[in-house]
């Protein structure tokens, strides 16, 4: 390709990229990119294992939360998004949300946002 002797590798700043419906490779941004791509390699080499990058913090939230479907979430204050991905896991999947003060067990998740939005408070 172009930059296959690039001593650093570009940064892809497109967001749309010219495909057939049938084909496979990069489309839209939102999905997967060649910096995405190459981003979630080092850090899966990094960490002997698999990354996922996500193009928004609430499609990472979501996508944590749903796969370890717990059945408490203890969490306090924060992002309102994430409020809104718990409440929609309490009504489909029966998870509950619950003050960071209440008794947790094995399963449950304690979610913690630092430094925590909208008020920058850092625990």
């Amino acid at each position: 390709g172009v930059h296959e002797h690039s001593v650093a590798p570009p940064i892809a700043v497109t967001t749309t990229y010219l495909a057939d419906v049938h084909q496979e490779g990069y489309v839209y941004a939102r999905d997967t990119a060649p910096t995405r791509t190459r981003c979630e390699k080092i850090i899966g080499d990094l960490e002997e294992g698999t990354a996922i990058l996500y193009s928004s913090g609430l499609a990472a939230t979501f996508a944590v939360l749903f796969h370890l479907n717990p059945p408490k979430v203890a969490i306090r204050g924060g992002y309102h998004g994430t409020h809104n991905v718990l409440r929609l896991m309490e009504a489909r999947l029966n998870t509950k949300a619950v003050d960071l003060d209440d008794d947790v067990g094995e399963g449950d998740v304690i979610w913690i946002e630092t430094p925590r939005n909208p008020t920058c408070d850092v625990y």
